[in-house]
């Protein structure tokens, strides 16, 4: 069994639960990039069976959407550092100074939502920002 299927959303996608936005995250808000932090710990995946995956196709899910962004609008700057910071290449100053110099302005602590100087929403669901607490080969 593999992941539930998803698609890259578009920058201007409707949010989904997982994408709540902090009152202070839009665009100018006093939330901007310096309150990002690298996750530290799991994101929870739900008790629906068809929400867990195997590590092999969290990473190809992944590389998907990372793959398939841009295609959906915004800068392609700001995908690629989105990408970097999720990935972990760099510590979280380097990070935020990464976002800044792409051209993003603002972001909730969790990354789930990124807007970039035009206004523009970048939205990441959990599974580029983090790890679930449980993979379906952990039975």
């Amino acid at each position: 069994m593999g992941c539930a299927s998803s698609s890259a959303p578009r920058v201007d996608a409707p949010r989904a639960a997982d994408d709540v936005e902090t009152a202070d995250a839009t665009l100018g808000g006093a939330n901007a990039i310096d309150s990002w932090r690298l996750p530290t710990t799991p994101y929870a995946v739900g008790d629906d069976a068809d929400a867990l995956c195997t590590r092999d196709a969290l990473a190809r899910r992944r590389d998907e959407f990372w793959d398939t962004a841009s295609a959906y609008g915004g800068s392609s700057e700001v995908w690629g550092a989105l990408r970097a910071c999720c990935e972990g290449r760099f510590d979280e100053e380097t990070s935020r100074e990464v976002l800044r110099a792409s051209g993003a302005v603002s972001c909730d602590a969790r990354l789930a939502v990124t807007f970039d100087a035009l206004g523009r929403r970048y939205a990441l669901p959990a599974f580029v920002r983090g790890t679930p607490d449980r993979f379906e080969e952990d039975g």
